[in-house]
């Protein structure tokens, strides 16, 4: 794909500069963040093709069922990796649709819910256990301390060890 498609297309570069960008790509627990970032890039490549499209607009979101469904199972399973495919799979969705209705339907990609849900618990075990930070990184599905203090901090405004201190 020749560089220039970033260029002509701000929505897209700007998900390059600001977000696939600083990803780490080798972190197996950025599986589903990637696969999401992938299909935005499929999704706006396509479009930029100037397609003719024969379907109606999306509206709505996910039913109220469906949004539980998934809501339960990330709750279930924040502490391992989850593949945007199981999600979509779980509502009988493609994934690219299952993003686009999970989005409309929460305001924030899967991923995104993912890691609140994630860092919620932390903050939970934070305040109510004595485990060091790296059990705790492990327990709520953070690959190291690094990748935790780095979300809790992205996320929280400090770092874990000062959150615990200002209990």
């Amino acid at each position: 794909m020749p560089e220039r498609i970033f260029f002509e297309n701000q929505p897209l570069e700007a998900l390059f500069r600001h977000q696939i960008n600083d990803s780490d790509w080798h972190d197996k627990h950025n599986t589903l963040a990637i696969e999401q970032f992938t299909d935005t890039i499929i999704v706006s490549v396509l479009q930029s093709l100037n397609l003719k499209n024969t379907r109606r607009a999306i509206t709505g979101g996910l039913s109220p069922k469906k949004a539980k469904q998934v809501t339960d199972f990330i709750h279930a399973n924040f502490n391992r990796q989850i593949v945007l495919f199981e999600l979509a799979h779980l509502v009988e969705l493609s994934e690219y649709h299952f993003c686009r209705m999970f989005k409309l339907s929460f305001a924030q990609t899967p991923q995104q819910y993912l890691m609140s849900i994630r860092i919620e618990y932390a903050k939970q075990a934070l305040k109510t256990s004595t485990y060091s930070l790296a059990h705790i990184a492990l327990m709520c599905g953070f690959a190291n301390q690094s990748h935790f203090g780095r979300n809790f901090k992205q996320r929280v405004g400090v770092t874990p060890s000062s959150y615990r201190r200002q209990l």
